[in-house]
């Protein structure tokens, strides 16, 4: 122990001694947390991302890096990746965010395409129509010249 690890996760160094892996992992990491041991007891290293709890209570993130020196000695290395963590997590929320205004923006668009295109075609029957009616009076009117 060290005060580094103190520092990382709360505990004053008389209380992490007297402490063990299960008491800095929630039920559903501990299985990590063992499985990581076990690979470097028996592999003589391993390397694992894994959250503990902080003695405050909040949900911190480690990568653990450790190697066994012998049958009852070990030494691991930890990195705090706490706020790497919570960055990587709020670009995945703002990029959600993102996609779901995307999805908005293309519904509203699609729904503006759609509605230009109606409009198009009515403008376009209206001047065929136009165009028709202009030429039955032109016609008429030759019609009425010629007598006919």
């Amino acid at each position: 122990m060290n005060i580094a690890a103190s520092e990382l996760t709360g505990f004053r160094i008389d209380e992490l001694l007297t402490m063990s892996i299960p008491n800095l992992f929630t039920k559903e990491t501990l299985p990590i947390a063992l499985k990581h041991f076990e690979q470097v007891k028996f592999k003589g290293d391993a390397t694992v991302d894994i959250p503990y709890i902080h003695k405050n209570g909040s949900i911190s993130h480690w990568i653990v890096s450790a190697v066994k020196l012998s049958e009852i000695k070990f030494l691991g290395f930890v990195t705090d990746i706490t706020e790497l963590k919570n960055a990587q997590e709020e670009i995945e929320n703002l990029n959600t965010k993102l996609e779901k205004k995307i999805e908005v923006r293309t519904v509203e668009l699609k729904e503006k395409i759609d509605e230009l295109e109606r409009m198009n075609k009515l403008f376009i029957g209206r001047e065929l129509r136009i165009k028709e009616l202009r030429d039955k009076i032109v016609e008429l009117n030759k019609q009425i010249r010629n007598g006919e």
